[in-house]
């Protein structure tokens, strides 16, 4: 069976991409857009009218939203050894975590990079962007402090080799660079080139 992922480079289809190489399942990917000028694919908004990324497709089913498609692969493909299993104790952190990351890290992203979804007006837009910095801050301070004095949170890639989500994927306490109204966080972007298919 062949998944096919709904996708946009630079968005959190890049992060299901990555599971599914890890995972090792074959893929297709079918190129998108998320420029609010360019109409989406029908099928793509039949599954989600909100036309965002990522979509997965496989057989006859599809989902979106990327925490539950991260949790999908990687309770589908357990023999990946990609996320804790349902009764391992640190399940609770994961899935706490991971949503975490969606609601409340990729939201105060969205209100910087997406300032019109959230502003009455094009005036107002600076002021969202503003309150995404600081959100921003506030956000990643919660994980920092959740982090406390370990490398990583959660992620163990020597010892084991779970994945957070395209947002939370690898990222290390000791790249996390704070600056006084926001956290610039480094992270390997993929490239399309990167993949091999």
């Amino acid at each position: 069976m062949t998944y096919k992922l709904y996708y946009v480079a630079g968005t959190a289809s890049m992060g299901i991409r990555v599971l599914l190489e890890e995972i090792g399942a074959p893929y297709e990917l079918i190129q998108t857009t998320t420029d609010r000028q360019t109409p989406r694919p029908a099928e793509q908004l039949k599954i989600n009218p909100n036309g965002w990324v990522p979509v997965l497709l496989w057989g006859e089913n599809a989902m979106y939203e990327c925490a539950a498609i991260t949790i999908f692969l990687c309770d589908r493909h357990a023999e990946a050894n990609l996320a804790p299993a349902i009764d391992a104790p640190e399940r609770g952190l994961y899935l706490q975590t991971l949503v975490y990351f969606s609601s409340s890290v990729q939201t105060a992203f969205q209100l910087d990079y997406h300032a019109h979804r959230f502003a009455n007006s094009p005036e107002d837009e600076p002021g969202a962007q503003r309150r995404g910095c600081r959100r921003l801050k506030e956000t990643w301070q919660v994980i920092d402090d959740q982090i406390g004095d370990s490398e990583w949170i959660l992620l163990r890639v020597v010892q084991k080799q779970y994945i957070l989500q395209v947002h939370a994927v690898f990222f290390q306490k000791s790249i996390m660079t704070r600056k006084e109204t926001s956290y610039t966080v480094y992270a390997a972007t993929a490239k399309d080139d990167f993949f091999t298919n």
